[in-house]
Parts: C-alpha cells; sequence; structure tokens
C-alpha cells in the first residue's frame, strides 16, 4: 500500500468514525420525538412481539381450536394487537430484528438509520471520487454529508428518509459503475 493510500484510508476510516459518532451520540437517551417515530416503533414492536409468541400460537392452534387462539392473541397483545401492515417493510424489519437481538428499545430504528447514515457518507466519497477522479472532491462530499446538520437529525430519528437517501445514492452509484464497467456482462442485466 502506498503512503496516499494509507492516508486516504487512514482519513476516511476517521471521517466515518466521527461521522458515526455524531449520529450515535446520546442516542438511547433522546427517546422518541415525533409521531411518526411512535408509530414506525409501535409496528416494530408489534411485528417482533408476533415473532417471539408465533411458536406458541402455532402450539395452541395445533392443539386447540379457534376459541383457544383467540384467548392467547388477547393473552400475547394485552393492550391490542397494531391493525396494519406497513408500507416500508424494509425500514421496520432492521428494527424488528434490532430488538429481538437487544430487546425492545426506543433507539432500535434510530440506530438502523445512524448505521445507514454513516455509510451514506461511505457511498457519497466513492460517487464523488469515481465521478472527479478525485480523492479531494470525494473528501469535501463527503465532509459535507457527515456534518450536514439536516443528514445528522435524520439519522438519530426512527423515520425512513436516511433508508430512502442510502438507496438512492447507492442505486446512482450502481448506475455510474455500470457505465465505467461496460466490458463486464454481468453487471448488464442491473440496467
Amino acid at each position: 500500500m502506498s503512503r496516499q493510500n494509507a492516508f486516504v484510508v487512514v482519513f476516511l476510516a476517521a471521517l466515518l468514525g466521527a461521522a458515526f459518532f455524531v449520529r450515535v451520540y446520546g442516542l438511547a437517551d433522546k427517546g422518541l420525538f415525533l409521531h411518526d417515530e411512535a408509530d414506525m416503533m409501535l409496528r416494530v414492536r408489534t411485528y417482533s412481539t408476533l415473532l417471539k409468541k408465533l411458536p406458541d400460537a402455532v402450539e395452541v392452534w395445533w392443539h386447540g381450536d379457534a376459541s383457544s387462539l383467540r384467548m392467547f392473541s388477547y393473552e400475547a397483545f394485552p393492550s391490542g394487537f397494531f391493525p396494519s401492515t406497513s408500507a416500508l417493510p424494509a425500514h421496520i424489519l432492521p428494527g424488528v430484528i434490532i430488538s429481538l437481538l437487544f430487546g425492545e428499545r426506543d433507539w432500535a430504528l434510530s440506530a438502523w438509520n445512524a448505521i445507514l447514515g454513516t455509510l451514506t457518507v461511505l457511498l457519497v466519497y466513492i460517487l464523488a471520487k469515481r465521478l472527479t477522479g478525485s480523492n479531494i472532491a470525494g473528501f469535501a462530499a463527503a465532509l459535507m454529508l457527515a456534518f450536514s446538520p439536516y443528514h445528522v437529525l435524520y439519522s438519530r430519528t426512527a423515520q425512513a428518509q436516511i433508508s430512502a437517501g442510502f438507496f438512492f445514492i447507492l442505486a446512482i452509484l450502481l448506475y455510474v459503475e455500470s457505465f465505467y464497467r461496460v466490458e463486464r456482462v454481468r453487471y448488464r442485466y442491473l440496467f
């Protein structure tokens, strides 16, 4: 590894570390502030509770009748079941997985957004470097996004804006990469 490449790796790692730090600092103490966050976390809670109780529900259904399954649902969800499907399953599912691993916490979706927000900074660096051919332009773009107040704010919430932004930047990056890798036929099916 050349000296310049080592500098790029160290600076990019420091930038990503700082970006991650500003997104997760005090995240567990924040709580839910917006009603959309509470709605998303209620969906996460419902689906994670459903997945936790699913083996018991199958057991009750297998050995019982419909009335015993109804009683089981009242016991499993004493405060009621949140009766809606989500328009954002790719945003809810990581929160469910985090809730199953670490328990039901207010920060489950916010932690996922903090991770995606930090990865978006990396994608912006790669995209800017690929488009300009300059590490400086990549660092400048990544630095602006890493400490952008709105990006940091939304990376600390449980809303879906950061997920949408991450996948949008990823799609643009894949599109740009398809033009640079025309000789590689296996990427052509994406576009």
